[in-house]
């Protein structure tokens, strides 16, 4: 038998005691009733251009499709399923994360977040279960209470822009400049209404690929600020979610492939009205 290191932490014995018991080692398992019982389902981003539903129940199926025929300016290819599975085939590569589609990805995000809070479903987390290359998020939704929510993004592009998506109004849209412009030190190339409500700001160094010390710190209080902006009027970070293959349409097929998916895989961030 191992012998307790008086210097370590105390032992868990699994079994809610503080000593040994004849329960030694056994997990508590809770006992619940259907009524109590958390209802969880996942949406899952596949390949270049997919998204498949995992556990929703069937009345789901139409709301996404509902969805992405509204929030994808392309369309929809086609769509299969079968028992607890549903997925969708978009027009596209949504999932590349650059060129012309990528605002208009990040837009469907957005509303595919609205329309699920809205039937009653909300994010609980978004994870990777892949080790592939070029994998993407798995988003797992909990089902409780349906709200309206007004929601948006900031995404973190190529090595040093940033930008902001379907801002609610246009004090949040200058918030979001005014912090960005006084919180990099290293300051602003440009900034440009990149597309109808899309606001885009270039700045100095590569605040996304950052190899200086420095830069990795201003990078990261840069985030904080923006969470703290935000917060202040009223918006909570719901959502981070990784939604690209790290391959963009330029560059897919080139040499610069290997470069160009390390240069776009960054976390897209989703807020919402607090609730």
């Amino acid at each position: 038998m191992a012998k307790h290191d008086p210097d370590g932490p105390p032992a868990y014995f699994g079994n809610g005691s503080d000593g040994p018991g004849k329960d030694k080692g056994l997990p508590i398992i809770p006992s619940f009733s259907s009524q109590t019982q958390a209802l969880y389902a996942c949406l899952h981003l596949s390949r270049e251009d997919r998204i498949r539903l995992l556990g929703f129940p069937p009345h789901m199926v139409e709301v996404m499709r509902n969805t992405l025929t509204i929030a994808w300016p392309v369309g929809l290819q086609n769509s299969e399923g079968g028992p607890g599975w549903h997925e969708f085939k978009l027009r596209g590569n949504p999932w590349f994360g650059q060129g012309r589609e990528a605002v208009p990805a990040k837009r469907l995000m957005i509303h595919i977040l609205h329309a699920m809070a809205n039937a009653g479903w909300h994010l609980a987390a978004s994870t990777d279960l892949s080790k592939k290359n070029w994998d993407k998020d798995s988003l797992m939704f909990r089902a409780g209470p349906p709200a309206h929510r007004i929601m948006f993004a900031v995404t973190f592009n190529e090595t040093d822009k940033i930008r902001i998506i379907d801002p609610p109004n246009e004090s949040v849209q200058q918030a979001f400049i005014q912090t960005v412009v006084n919180s990099w030190r290293g300051g602003i190339q440009n900034q440009k209404l990149k597309e109808e409500r899309c606001y885009q700001i270039k700045l100095r160094g590569n605040p996304w690929y950052a190899s200086s010390a420095q830069q990795v710190n201003d990078a990261r209080f840069l985030a904080l600020q923006l969470l703290t902006t935000f917060d202040n009027l009223g918006y909570e970070l719901c959502a981070t979610i990784d939604m690209n293959t790290g391959a963009s349409e330029d560059n897919r097929d080139s040499t610069l492939y290997m470069l160009d998916a390390q240069l776009i895989a960054v976390d897209a961030w989703f807020f919402a009205a607090k609730m």
